[in-house]
């Protein structure tokens, strides 16, 4: 149930199509790193899954990255990491 929940709320009219630099960019970040960090989601950089950056072109804006970690089921962080990667900015 809950990935047929993220897959109803992000592309939900409410997200208006989370292109970067909108304030619906912000709000899906923040949606998704409130879910991972529910699940068990740790922070790889920083004291949050929510990394935000800002580039060249548009110094003043800031748009987020979510890079979580979840430990093995032996609670290891050893070994070779495994990567998920999706963009939700579009």
């Amino acid at each position: 149930m809950a990935i047929y929940n993220a897959a109803a709320a992000l592309p939900a009219d409410s997200m208006r199509g989370r292109g970067p630099w909108t304030a619906e960019n912000e709000k899906a970040a923040r949606w998704l790193a409130a879910r991972l960090t529910a699940l068990g989601a740790q922070p790889v950089i920083g004291a949050t899954i929510l990394v935000p950056f800002t580039v060249r072109e548009r110094p003043r804006d800031t748009v987020y990255n979510v890079v979580g970690a979840f430990r093995a089921k032996n609670g290891s962080v050893d070994g070779p990491p495994v990567g998920l990667t999706a963009h939700f900015d579009h």
